[in-house]
């Protein structure tokens, strides 16, 4: 490990190193695997078994680690995958092959899972008013088509690289605009940014973060979930989870918030523990598997 690691968050180099991949028998058997290419084969003969077993993406973690920071408990893939790579991921296999997506058609279980989000969201602001939206990572715009059908929204910029996931619907409305990067923005003009299972996806949080400050409008939310990667997780599962490349919990995320002076609005626990998701411990006693917090920029 390079002795002047500094953390991605809180930039201290109190911190350990555990494997991305602990298993070190699986991480040779799939180094050979993905160096003679025989996941193709795999993936063409055997495709149930290559989506259990071979996530696409997983190459690209093999020879990672994590570093664990002592201060502010933040998770950080090391050596961190350049941005360019990230993103060439991102925009040509994440949804089609590691997400497995089949239709980009919104069933009924995502419409409920998400407009309780929106509701969430609604009991914060003031529903007479019209709202600039900004979502980091959209996906299919579950999230976005439900906004735009129950929130007063003005503009929804849903950022996201793939050209294949989002609806066709979405795409013709005129509220919506898929755009690359939060750059494409206007400087204060977001009133509601949204980060749902996407900061754990990002390079540099600090670089984004002083980016998306200049983006927010002065008393603007931003809500955040993220899996919950607690001192319970690593030390019972101690592996990473592809293609993620930073790994939160409370503490991170508070800290985080502190330091680019948010006000935290509300915090939750969400969905179940990571025990009752199968690590193998009789105690489902430990904190819940993701996390919701909602801040407010002061």
């Amino acid at each position: 490990m390079n002795k002047n690691y500094k953390c991605n968050v809180c930039e201290l180099d109190q911190s350990k190193i555990i494997d991305y991949f602990p298993n070190q028998i699986f991480r040779y058997i799939k180094f050979f695997i993905y160096f003679f290419k025989i996941n193709f084969f795999i993936k063409i003969f055997f495709r149930n078994l290559y989506l259990a077993k071979f996530p696409d993406g997983e190459e690209l973690f093999l020879n990672k680690k994590i570093i664990l920071c002592s201060n502010c408990k933040l998770g950080t893939t090391y050596p961190m995958i350049d941005e360019k790579t990230l993103n060439n991921y991102y925009r040509k296999n994440y949804w089609l092959n590691h997400r497995n997506i089949k239709s980009n058609v919104i069933s009924d279980n995502e419409k409920l899972n998400f407009k309780k989000k929106i509701d969430f969201i609604k009991d914060k602001i003031d529903i007479k008013m019209d709202y600039i939206f900004a979502e980091f990572g959209c996906g299919k715009g579950t999230l976005a088509s439900i906004a735009i059908e129950n929130i007063s929204v003005k503009k929804y910029f849903g950022i996201e690289l793939s050209t294949v996931s989002l609806t066709n619907d979405l795409l013709k409305n005129n509220k919506f605009s898929q755009i690359e990067s939060i750059e494409q923005i206007k400087d204060g003009s977001i009133d509601i940014f949204i980060m749902i299972q996407s900061i754990e996806h990002l390079v540099d949080i600090n670089s984004f973060f002083k980016r998306l400050n200049y983006k927010l409008k002065k008393n603007s939310l931003l809500l955040i979930e993220t899996p919950n990667y607690n001192e319970y997780y690593f030390k019972n599962k101690k592996s990473g989870w592809v293609p993620h490349t930073l790994f939160f919990n409370k503490s991170s995320l508070l800290y985080l918030s502190e330091k680019f002076k948010f006000e935290v609005v509300d915090f939750q626990f969400m969905d179940g523990t990571w025990a009752e998701l199968g690590l193998n411990s009789k105690d489902v006693e430990n904190e819940d598997h993701n996390m919701r917090i909602l801040l407010r920029k002061n």
